[in-house]
């Protein structure tokens, strides 16, 4: 393949990409079953989540700005991706709070 079409390639099969991690992924510990007990539920559409983040500021260098490590919203724009309206639609909004 010419790599002048190479920027039309790139990126077009994801689906196929992932199908053959999936594929190559082997669980070695837990065992299934109790991964399955580990695992947390996804929310149900009735109950009301509160999020707690520690919102101390880091900083990278001496003269970086200082900033959160991680956002405070992070978590809940997380759930909203996976859960939320967009999405299965478990979540909604105003149930969560960080």
């Amino acid at each position: 393949m010419p790599t002048t079409a190479l920027d039309k390639t790139v990126g077009q099969n994801s689906a196929t990409a992932q199908a053959v991690a999936r594929a190559g992924l082997t669980l070695i510990y837990p065992t299934r079953e109790e991964l399955t007990d580990r695992m947390p539920s996804a929310p149900l559409a009735d109950e009301s989540i509160l999020i707690f983040t520690d919102a101390r500021t880091q900083r990278d260098c001496p003269t970086c700005e200082p900033a959160p490590a991680i956002a405070p919203t992070a978590l809940q724009d997380i759930l909203l991706r996976l859960y939320g309206p967009a999405a299965t639609g478990q979540l909604a909004p105003s149930q969560i709070g960080s």
